[in-house]
């Protein structure tokens, strides 16, 4: 039988979160420890689970799950997530897209037209802003 001893700087080694649930948490500030290695885990963990969406803090993390997930984005999807506040229900795009919506600064102007004035940043895979 073949032994490996392992050697590493102790600066390089990070606490397990051992109060994570099993199954990830949905939101990183859930997290006991928040270091690089830990929120890996809780995206590898929720992604077996085919739960793409996670938050942390306002933004949603998405990971492109290659494959069809048909059920995230059906009608009753939707109305679940219209009007919902934000963080009140599992991460999803409808979340944002609805809170995103509600945070508009609508000003109407002559002629019925009506002026948005917010923003929202998106960045695909190849991290190129959309």
């Amino acid at each position: 039988m073949v032994y490996f001893q392992v050697v590493v700087k102790l600066s390089n080694v990070y606490p397990k979160d051992t109060e994570a649930p099993t199954g990830g948490v949905d939101h990183m500030t859930k997290l006991s420890y928040l270091h690089e290695p830990g929120v890996l885990q809780n995206l590898r963990i929720r992604y077996e689970l085919n739960e793409i969406y996670t938050y942390t803090g306002n933004i949603l993390i998405a990971i492109n799950p290659f494959q069809k997930l048909p059920h995230l984005y059906d009608g009753h999807m939707k109305e679940e997530y219209k009007g919902a506040l934000f963080g009140e229900l599992s991460p999803h795009v409808f979340a944002v897209a609805n809170a995103f919506y509600r945070s508009l600064s609508f000003i109407e102007w002559p002629n019925n037209y009506f002026a948005f004035f917010q923003h929202i940043i998106m960045f695909n895979e190849t991290r190129a802003m959309i």
